[in-house]
């Protein structure tokens, strides 16, 4: 992983509480220089994803928080198809796939 992506996880990692205590089904709120660098990043492999508008978290899973990430238009509503299966895994690194 490029050190600058490794920064971002571990900044998306801290801003969304990846301990236990965070609630599954909670809305998450990411600062907008993280959530325009994993816009930029799923752009960046093919993906439509002008704006992160939402993030829940909705489980764990060998090791790593599951995330549920919805794109959007700046400033308009969140897109709800296609959105992203997130792994955040204790080790910093971090997947995603389209949710299904």
């Amino acid at each position: 992983m490029k050190p600058a992506a490794a920064a971002m996880v571990a900044t998306l990692l801290g801003s969304v509480g990846m301990s236990s205590a965070v609630a599954e089904g909670l809305e998450l709120r990411l600062d907008p220089a993280t959530s325009g660098r994993l816009a930029q990043m799923l752009r960046g492999r093919g993906h439509a994803c002008p704006e992160i508008r939402s993030v829940y978290k909705v489980g764990a899973e060998g090791g790593a928080t599951i995330l549920r990430m919805y794109c959007g238009q700046p400033k308009g509503a969140r897109i709800e198809e296609p959105s992203f299966r997130v792994r955040a895994m204790d080790s910093g690194a971090l997947t995603w796939e389209p949710w299904k």
